[in-house]
């Protein structure tokens, strides 16, 4: 039987031997009721051994149609429910109602009719979901709610919009206002005065609260915006707002403590690793130069000889590292001039490029340079964006996995440029992009090359310094930097 389901000609001969077999046992039911035939009780018996195979399939057909995969609903499915209910309903009153036999033998027929068409369309309706949503009823409450929302929400957003007080006095005169009328439906002038003068009083008291509740509002909105300097003084004796204003006074000095603390203890961190560079700077230029005097030497000694580079090599090593730490110091607290001057972005990346392309094939990695359209200039300071754009290419060189792409890309949108560095890292990276721009985090956590971790570090505050932004995206093993600095003429000089 199944696959005759959704054959058109099995539906159309289970229908009409359903609607004939209802159509005859209504005939039949009515002539053995009042007249008690043994022949209308076997066309009963007959109809209904009729009528439940044809309306079985009809239930389980419903929905499956010749040509559409899984659950199709036809145009007659998609009649409202409840209007075809309310036709059926309207044509058996008046087949009811109406006293001419005729008519009324035409209602029953078409009642029947619709009923039979309404089995299979309800059983549609079942299983696709849309007996409820496909009514009248539904959609009016669909948009009684959408009119609904949208009234509340506007109300809420105009209540917002107006400040607390002038809101709240709103409310409390609207309130009034209704309170009123019901007041004024039935009762006598001495009782509406004294009502109006109690409610003035309350008005009153409330706005009073209301003002020291904007206080506090206000306190909030500087805190959050990190502002700590101001106490919150209120004059409403109501316990609840002064132990809130205490409780505020109370965060804003110690966030305000806190704030302090940090910020001297940065300071002091930083004014420990200036001094320490620079205490170290005196000792280690002799020791680089011994360790160079000593490689000019005639030392025949292989062993003597494999030591001296060593120790050349750490010792250039200690070098940069007390540099960089000079240098983030610097950074850090803006102690660095900063010369900001029209720069040709293509023209800078160009010679950084260049600068690089042996470096890079060295480590078998290959350079992919887009620059940007139509020339654009920053305002940047030319030597510190080589600088920064030396530390990530550096940075590449070291971690790059060889054999794969470097690629770097210029671009301009809404009146900034940007300078995106993609690579493909060797090691695992198990840190954020925003912990990679913190001092000595490094990316390759087994820590098996060379490097402070203070590179990404420096890169980023000189190029906030240059009002420009700085960003790292990690996605699994792919590293892209992005630096940001807006355009600008070439004739302007600042």
């Amino acid at each position: 039987m199944k696959q005759h389901m959704n054959k058109l000609w099995a539906k159309i001969v289970t229908f009409l031997g359903m609607t004939g077999a209802a159509f005859l046992f209504c005939l039949s039911f009515l002539t053995a009721w009042y007249h008690i035939e043994l022949v209308a009780m076997l066309i009963n018996v007959a109809c209904v051994v009729v009528f439940i195979p044809c309306f079985s399939f009809q239930l389980r057909s419903a929905g499956h149609w010749e040509g559409h995969e899984g659950l199709y609903l036809t145009w007659l499915d998609r009649i409202p429910l409840d209007f075809y209910l309310a036709a059926g309903f309207t044509m058996l009153m008046i087949g009811i109602e109406s006293y001419d036999a005729e008519t009324n033998f035409i209602c029953i027929c078409i009642v029947i009719f619709m009923a039979a068409l309404l089995v299979p369309s309800l059983a549609a309706r079942y299983k696709t979901g849309t007996l409820w949503t496909n009514t009248l009823l539904h959609r009016l409450w669909r948009l009684v709610q959408r009119c609904a929302g949208t009234f509340l929400r506007n109300l809420v957003n105009m209540l917002r919009s107006i400040p607390l007080v002038w809101s709240a006095l709103a409310v409390l005169l609207g309130l009034s206002a209704i309170d009123l009328l019901f007041l004024a439906w039935d009762s006598r002038m001495t009782t509406i005065s004294i009502w109006t003068i109690v409610r003035c009083v309350v008005i009153l008291l409330l706005l009073y609260v209301m003002l020291d509740i904007r206080k506090l509002l206000k306190a909030g909105e500087e805190m959050a915006a990190g502002d700590f300097s101001h106490q919150v003084s209120v004059t409403c004796p109501l316990p609840a707002v002064q132990e809130h204003a205490g409780h505020l006074n109370s965060i804003q000095s110690g966030l305000q403590k806190a704030v302090d603390e940090r910020m001297k203890s940065e300071r002091l961190k930083t004014e420990l690793i200036t001094n320490v560079s620079h205490d170290i700077k005196t000792p280690l230029t002799s020791i680089v130069n011994y360790v160079d005097l000593l490689s000019k030497t005639d030392i025949t000694d292989p062993t003597a000889r494999e030591y001296i580079t060593v120790l050349e090599r750490q010792a250039q090593r200690l070098r940069k590292l007390t540099e960089d730490l000079v240098e983030a110091s610097k950074a850090a607290t803006g102690n660095i001039a900063v010369h900001l001057l029209p720069t040709d972005l293509n023209v800078l990346l160009s010679q950084v490029c260049g600068e690089y392309e042996q470096r890079l094939g060295e480590k078998n990695l290959s350079l992919v340079f887009t620059p940007a359209e139509h020339a654009p200039h920053i305002m940047a300071d030319g030597q510190l964006l080589w600088r920064v754009l030396d530390n990530l290419l550096g940075n590449v060189c070291k971690y790059a996995m060889p054999g794969t792409r470097v690629y770097i890309t210029a671009e301009t949108a809404d009146g900034r440029a940007a300078v995106s560095i993609k690579n493909i890292s060797l090691y695992p990276i198990t840190v954020s992009g925003e912990e990679l721009t913190e001092r000595f985090v490094r990316g390759d956590s087994a820590r098996s090359t060379e490097g402070s971790g203070l590179g990404l570090s420096i890169a980023a505050s000189l190029t906030e310094l240059q009002q420009g932004r700085f960003a790292i995206h990690v996605d699994g093993d792919l590293f892209k930097a992005t630096l940001t600095f807006p355009t600008c003429d070439a004739a302007t000089n600042e």
